[in-house]
């Protein structure tokens, strides 16, 4: 019997990882793979942007797989689809996945799948512009860094040389033996991908206290998109992302703030208008945002913040 091949994507908050598996489904495109799509919230937009692209597709929500409190579900899930008969298995963890357990996880899927999953490694997506930053407060993106079997230094167009080669210097800290791949849109050679293979890794470094990760979820009632554009402009120093849902004249986008302009893509979706802002910020997010739209010079009829 042939083994269905499991990769792991991992990143922070927009690093490139849907992006990436858009690629994955170009790539792929005559093989059977399926992907599992793991959101830290209930509400997983991602797999909304990706269904289009694959036939065979699972979420995981309200918690990181590689957390006591979703692990077993996401082992069960790789299970049940080791049983099926695809090819290789793609996993997008979350932007604040912490795969320091993985090594444990591995060995029960090894025994529960009787060995008929083979684990072909960790793929970490890295902006240059921010992995510098992010390290020195966040355990997961430096154990992202850490267990890593390739590294993909995604965005190389949008940041300076000095920041490209301050991120080379942060990853080789965390990982000197994964290779690091500059990537465009996440794009990368089928080769590469299938060159992959898992390496030893052991932390050298002191886990510090994470911050948490902060979500509201704001609703609005029938905005213009330039007014939403506004919006996200005036709330971007509170958060490290910007995502959601606009629906206008019975047709839905997904949208992200990204470098300054809001993004729309069609998808296959029906509901409210709505943003998500995700924070590793100290403030308090809800409190944040509550000011925010209290002194906008623009008005907005908010449903709830919740």
């Amino acid at each position: 019997m042939t083994k269905t091949k499991i990769t792991i994507l991992v990143g922070f908050l927009g690093s490139g990882k849907t992006t990436l598996l858009k690629h994955i489904a170009s790539l792929y495109q005559e093989g059977k793979i399926v992907i599992v799509v793991n959101e830290f919230g209930q509400q997983n937009l991602d797999i909304k942007r990706l269904e289009s692209h694959f036939k065979h597709s699972h979420e995981v929500t309200g918690g990181s797989i590689f957390c006591s409190c979703k692990s077993d579900q996401f082992i069960d899930t790789i299970l049940a689809l080791s049983k099926e008969d695809f090819s290789h298995i793609f996993v997008e963890g979350s932007g604040l996945a912490n795969p320091s357990s993985l090594p444990h996880i591995l060995k029960i899927l090894a025994k529960k799948t009787e060995d008929q999953v083979h684990y072909k490694g960790t793929i970490a997506l890295v902006d240059p512009s921010n992995i510098s930053k992010i390290t020195k407060t966040l355990n997961a993106a430096k154990n992202q860094l850490t267990y890593a079997d390739m590294i993909l230094l995604n965005k190389v167009d949008l940041t300076t040389e000095d920041q490209i080669k301050d991120a080379i210097k942060t990853i080789s800290y965390f990982n000197h033996d994964a290779p690091i791949i500059p990537t465009l849109y996440s794009v990368i050679d089928k080769d590469k991908l299938e060159e992959l293979e898992s390496l030893e890794h052991q932390a050298n470094y002191q886990q510090t206290m994470d911050m948490h990760l902060q979500k509201v979820c704001l609703q609005l009632e029938h905005p213009s998109k330039e007014d939403l554009e506004n919006l996200c402009q005036e709330l971007t120093t509170k958060t490290d992302r910007i995502k959601g849902v606009y629906s206008s004249n019975q047709e839905s986008f997904y949208t992200e703030y990204i470098d300054g302009k809001l993004h729309f893509e069609a998808i296959d979706f029906t509901g409210e208008n709505y943003l998500i802002l995700l924070s590793t910020h100290k403030d308090y997010l809800k409190a944040s945002i509550e000011e925010v739209l209290k002194k906008s010079k623009h008005a907005f009829s908010v449903c709830s913040l919740s």
